[in-house]
């Protein structure tokens, strides 16, 4: 389009020279014929042939001007009419231009709201960085403004052909089609004022969507941010809930050993005891038995004599003390086999209910970390519920 453009310059240029110099062989022409005129006019002698042959080249002079005139006329019309395909071919290609750019515009709102779509869709999750999102909103905006800065040029270099075609125009003296020109001109200034004043408007538009689109890109990732921390807060509530259940699991799993420890130290113990009683007991029967052989032998022995002696009645009163003993600690033995035996009862009863009681305590602890967990659980499925709808409330907006 440039080297057309130049070439017609040039064309008009030489063509223009041309018809000068033809003017000014023109003018020095009749100059020569004034001046034989005059001197002719003074000289009456003057040969008539001189006259003719002077006419006749003045003749010659202004058709052969008048016949180049015409041609130049001609060739500068073709020149013209070639300015104006030229012309034309410019302004179908900065319309094309135009159109290109209004379909990169309407390529780059496409993707805009996609880019609004995945933000709106990423606005409940925090895979998506902030980095990669401020990035492909720059692209976007560098796009929108190559497109706009195409279009502005595209423009610029119509309006340059239109004012070189009505310069070259003017120069040419056709002064016939200057208003014309002007006029078309005026009307073009006027419809690429009327397309920058909508390029503006569409690219302040697009800047509010992209401000709008990024305050609530803001909230939802404040919103999200939120969410998340609270959901962390609750795990980690839950975990330490989780560890003190898991503590008191193991410190009650610990006493109850502890318990049942000491349960079977006492009852060896109380074992240990009993039997020693039971040998106390059976040596104090065996001495009783002795004792119950040695009276029979004196009772025996004495049946036929009776002596007040005081040996015998020394021997008696030892033979029922030694009887009383071993009552007593028949008697003895027997009440202490009996509280043993009651400890133990008593020891066995209470290690029975302490573990199921620690059993109970344990699996109320565990009921009740179950059910505050799902407690949490709903909650935090609560609020994904509420993200989602205020993320598509707020897509329903920004459309």
């Amino acid at each position: 389009h440039d080297t057309l453009v130049k070439e017609l310059r040039d064309k008009l240029s030489s063509m223009q020279d041309d018809v000068d110099g033809a003017m000014y062989a023109k003018f020095l022409a009749e100059s020569e014929l004034d001046k034989a005129l005059t001197s002719s006019s003074s000289d009456s002698s003057s040969d008539a042939d001189v006259m003719a042959a002077l006419r006749k080249e003045l003749y010659d002079t202004k058709l052969a001007g008048k016949v180049g005139e015409d041609q130049l006329r001609a060739q500068l019309q073709t020149i013209k009419e070639e300015a104006d395909v030229a012309a034309k071919v410019a302004a179908d290609a900065a319309k094309v231009a135009a159109d290109d750019s209004l379909v990169r515009e309407d390529i780059l709102k496409k993707k805009l709201a996609d880019l609004q779509e995945e933000m709106e869709s990423a606005a409940g999750s925090s895979e998506i960085k902030e980095d990669e999102l401020k990035k492909k909103l720059a692209d976007l905006q560098k796009d929108l403004e190559s497109a706009v800065f195409a279009k502005y040029e595209a423009e610029k270099e119509r309006d340059n052909v239109r004012s070189e075609q009505g310069s070259n125009s003017s120069q040419s003296h056709f002064s016939s089609n200057e208003a014309q020109l002007q006029r078309e001109l005026d009307d073009l200034k006027a419809s690429k004022a009327i397309h920058d004043e909508a390029a503006v408007a569409r690219e302040m538009k697009l800047e509010a969507d992209l401000q709008e689109l990024r305050a609530s890109k803001k909230a939802g990732d404040d919103a999200g941010a939120a969410r998340e921390k609270k959901l962390q807060a609750d795990i980690y509530l839950l975990q330490e809930e989780a560890d003190e259940a898991a503590y008191q699991k193991v410190e009650t799993a610990g006493e109850h050993k502890a318990a049942i420890d000491a349960s079977a130290a006492m009852e060896e113990d109380l074992q240990r005891r009993l039997l020693a009683l039971q040998k106390e007991v059976e040596a104090a029967v065996f001495q009783k038995h002795l004792a119950d052989e040695e009276l029979d032998r004196l009772r025996s022995s004495s049946g036929s004599e009776v002596t007040s002696s005081s040996e015998s009645m020394e021997l008696m009163a030892e033979l029922r003390k030694v009887k009383e003993d071993a009552f007593k600690a028949k008697e003895l033995s027997d009440v202490e086999k009996g509280d043993l035996q009651k400890q133990i009862e008593s020891l066995e009863a209470f290690i029975s209910l302490g573990a199921s009681s620690q059993l109970k305590v344990a699996r109320d602890d565990a009921a009740a970390a179950k059910v505050l967990a799902d407690k949490e659980l709903k909650d935090a499925v609560d609020d994904l519920a509420t993200s989602k709808d205020n993320a598509a409330a707020a897509k329903v907006l920004a459309d």
